[in-house]
């Protein structure tokens, strides 16, 4: 199983912890949401691991609406690749501010 942990960073930069729960993390690819519009992406590969760190780059767009009063409500979307070459998703919903 994919789980994914989000975290404030500077810069207009997040960034997404992805675990798995059994087996070797091999890569990482993460896609930032905002309603529909793609406010981020980011992918990473790494030696095999059970858990690793993506920084995720935000849009101009998904930078603005996170500094909102409030924040912003986005939807992070993983794809992860194990070394044995299995593919697994996960989806995560959460509300980051920049404040």
């Amino acid at each position: 199983m994919l789980r994914l942990r989000v975290t404030k960073a500077l810069d207009g930069r997040l960034l997404v912890g992805c675990r798995l729960d059994a087996g070797r993390l091999a890569a990482c690819k993460v896609r930032v949401y905002a309603g529909r519009r793609k406010v981020g992406a980011a992918e990473a590969v790494f030696d095999a691991g059970k858990f690793r760190t993506v920084k995720v780059k935000l849009t101009a767009l998904g930078a603005r609406l996170a500094r909102r009063r409030g924040g912003a409500k986005l939807t992070f979307s993983a794809t992860a690749a194990t070394a044995a070459g299995h593919v697994l998703t996960s989806q995560v919903t959460r509300r980051i501010t920049s404040r």
